[in-house]
């Protein structure tokens, strides 16, 4: 069993695309979308378990959704994995509707079954669903990888923030080149 598990966070189109309703700025998504398309092929080549984790938020959930502007609702367009990312029929879905990917409870359930001794995340936002579902593996006992050109944030200061705090509970965070050249030839198995 291949011990590197990916996690694609919050790929979805009301992030990703300008026209979104809580969208990153348009370099960023195209630099997330790139980076996240280079690591899902390079996470098929080498064998490595991808596990995507998405935001759907409910109807009720009306403050939260006021504040993040009605993105994301369950069944919407928004909540869709933006379509510009190679999004392999090989995976594991996991919904949320809190920052921390492991408030559903799947997350942690899969991690467990498959014992990764790395787990390299990316996605949105840095700041937020990143920044807390990294911590939530941290304090679980996984070692993690932050993919630093594959994180973004709404603005340059939320950003930095989350790349600091991520630092700050004992992630490393690498860039997409450094983990794919150390990786390069990773056996499958």
């Amino acid at each position: 069993m291949n011990q590197t598990v990916l996690l694609l966070i919050d790929l979805q189109r009301d992030f990703l695309e300008a026209q979104g309703r809580l969208p990153v700025p348009s370099a960023d998504a195209d630099r997330v979308i790139g980076v996240a398309n280079r690591m899902i092929e390079h996470a098929q080549k080498a064998g490595w378990t991808m596990i995507w984790i998405k935001n759907e938020f409910l109807w009720t959930q009306l403050l939260g959704n006021f504040s993040r502007k009605f993105a994301a609702i369950r069944g919407s367009r928004g909540s869709e994995i933006d379509p510009r990312i190679n999004c392999s029929t090989e995976f594991k879905m996991v919904v949320k509707c809190e920052a921390d990917g492991f408030s559903n409870t799947q997350l942690d359930v899969a991690l467990k079954g498959l014992a990764p001794q790395r787990i390299v995340v990316l996605g949105l936002m840095t700041d937020e669903c990143v920044q807390e579902t990294t911590k939530g593996a941290i304090d679980r006992g996984y070692r993690v990888e932050v993919v630093e050109d594959g994180v973004a944030s709404m603005n340059d200061a939320d950003h930095e923030k989350g790349l600091a705090n991520i630092r700050e509970c004992g992630a490393t965070l690498k860039q997409s080149a450094e983990i794919l050249r150390e990786f390069l030839g990773e056996p499958r198995t």
